[in-house]
């Protein structure tokens, strides 16, 4: 996986060098998952390159310590792959890559919406540890507060409260998860920065 894993970041440095003048962006997530007999941390990083108005390039890097109460094991994966606007508002992107597994391989597709009213997130991945989907649905009720939805098939559902930072690109979010396949209930605090 190490292998692999240099070659997509030497495919993406590669494809960010032909143009010097293109916009550059890096966000950055740490969430954190905690219920009854239950603790996780997961963080994702990602880089943007923006070629033009249309398109873009993207890696992305996420890992998870798994369920630390239990010594259950981690799970980290790299992503590959190209955004498209097809408005100045919304972001499809498509990618591949690698995951911690015995057969490596994963596919992504996801859909951004950024609006004056807040923003709709969606993704979907797939690869040989299995399907995964999450999103959020946010809505902006004052200057600096947000509320909406928040969503992963493996982890809930629930209401989520969103507060950013005054003049800094840095958030924070608690939601409070029901998990309709095991019955039982989690909470995600979680934390994103933006430049």
């Amino acid at each position: 996986m190490i292998r692999i894993t240099w070659y997509l970041i030497i495919l993406f440095i590669t494809t960010i060098s032909f143009r010097a003048d293109a916009k550059i962006e890096a966000e950055i997530e740490f969430e954190t998952f905690v219920g009854k007999k239950y603790f996780n941390l997961e963080t994702s990083a990602g880089v943007t390159y923006k070629h033009s108005n249309y398109y873009g390039s993207f890696l992305f890097f996420k890992t998870t310590s798994g369920n630390m109460l239990n010594i259950e094991s981690s799970w980290s994966e790299i992503i590959a792959g190209m955004h498209f606007y097809p408005h100045k508002n919304i972001t499809l992107s498509f990618g591949g890559g690698v995951e911690e597994d015995d057969a490596l391989w994963r596919v992504m597709c996801s859909m951004s919406i950024k609006a004056s009213f807040g923003k709709i997130f969606f993704a979907f991945e797939h690869g040989a540890s299995g399907t995964w989907y999450g999103g959020e649905i946010e809505f902006h009720i004052l200057h600096l507060l947000g509320a909406g939805v928040f969503f992963k098939n493996h982890d809930g559902i629930g209401p989520m409260l969103s507060v950013k930072m005054p003049e800094m690109p840095l958030s924070f979010f608690i939601a409070p998860l029901f998990n309709y396949n095991h019955k039982n209930f989690l909470a995600v605090i979680g934390m994103k920065g933006e430049i």
